[in-house]
């Protein structure tokens, strides 16, 4: 870390202490905090991403740890912010020292710009003879899809390729929590809503029904020959379950009869999306239109809503994307427990 840098804000917004490291959006929508801290003395520039082609690799520089960009051939690149680190409606403060590793009396422009506007932030005059801060604010758009805004650090043209070292990268900022907040989905009259009564979003590993009890789901139906043999085996059990359905799968041939088959014989649908698609970085949004769709194509040849069954799109109670959520087992974690000791099953879904 370099004594003699400036860091616009510091004094007000405080800095996190250990490299590259990360923090989470202050619980408080107009508290700033440190949300990236990259000084590179680790040897790495995780959590930052590279951009575009150059050769990146941390060296010694004046006495401290750089990271060097190697052979820069377009305006981008470099390194580049994790994808949903900068969130919708939030402000943001942009700093890092930038010097160009060339000729002495070579100058060109850095500046940080943020996608998908490409919007300038910072926009400054660096060289080959000092280390130069380059720093801006940034007002994030409220509609803002928080895995395509990203800021990446992008630099003037010199005619050829050419080096260039950056230290010290810092983003502080206010921003609404992860989760947009207090969500709530667009009222749509054509639509009736299915869901468990009273849902909790207790984890399965600690909603235990109490005797001989057991939860059963099945995910990603309907599909031909195993979908009615399942059916076929609960039906001589005399036990009912929850499917978790795939709208693609309802269009394909048989699913529509089998989906009818499902809710006549008593079990309880769960909607799984309209497709295998993997919702980790969607929008809230996205999700709430997606699982709508589903639902609409679902009810209209079962006579009935599924109640929303969590994807990997779901969030923690801090806001942020688990970090491994496949969507295999995502109506397993739904289930709460059971009404009998012959394994009807009751779900809930965790609010997206």
């Amino acid at each position: 870390m370099r004594q003699r840098r400036l860091v616009a804000g510091a004094t007000a917004f405080g800095l996190m202490t250990g490299a590259g490291a990360l923090a989470l959006p202050a619980a408080q929508a107009d508290e700033p905090t440190v949300l990236l801290n990259e000084d590179f003395e680790d040897g790495s520039f995780s959590p930052l991403a590279q951009n575009g082609g150059p050769a990146l690799s941390v060296v010694d520089a004046d006495g401290d740890k750089a990271l060097l960009v190697k052979g820069r051939t377009n305006d981008y690149d470099g390194i580049k912010t994790p994808a949903n680190l900068l969130q919708a409606g939030g402000t943001y403060t942009f700093s890092a020292q930038v010097k160009l590793s060339a000729a002495a009396g070579t100058t060109t422009s850095a500046r940080f710009v943020v996608e998908p506007a490409y919007s300038w932030v910072g926009n400054t005059t660096v060289s080959a003879d000092a280390w130069t801060t380059v720093t801006g604010t940034f007002n994030a758009p409220a509609g803002a899809d928080p895995a395509t805004l990203r800021a990446y650090l992008g630099t003037g043209d010199l005619g050829a390729p050419y080096d260039y070292l950056v230290d010290d990268v810092v983003i502080t900022g206010t921003a609404a929590p992860a989760d947009g907040g207090a969500w709530q989905p667009t009222p749509d009259p054509s639509l009736v809503p299915g869901g468990a009564v009273n849902p909790t979003t207790t984890p399965l590993a600690s909603a235990r029904a109490t005797g001989n009890a057991v939860a059963l789901t099945f995910d990603d139906g309907p599909n031909p020959g195993e979908t009615a043999a399942v059916l076929d085996l609960l039906r001589d059990k005399g036990i009912t379950a929850t499917f978790c359905i795939i709208g693609q799968n309802v269009e394909a041939p048989g699913g529509a009869e089998l989906l009818r088959r499902i809710v006549a014989e008593g079990h309880t649908l769960c909607n799984h999306g309209t497709s295998y698609a993997d919702m980790g970085s969607w929008t809230q949004a996205q999700v709430e239109t997606d699982l709508k769709k589903n639902s609409r194509s679902s009810g209209a040849p079962s006579g009935t809503r599924p109640s929303r069954c969590p994807t990997s799109a779901h969030r923690t109670a801090a806001g942020a994307p688990p970090a491994r959520s496949p969507q295999h087992s995502a109506c397993s974690r739904s289930a709460s427990a059971t009404s009998s000791s012959t394994g009807t099953a009751t779900t809930s879904a965790r609010p997206h």
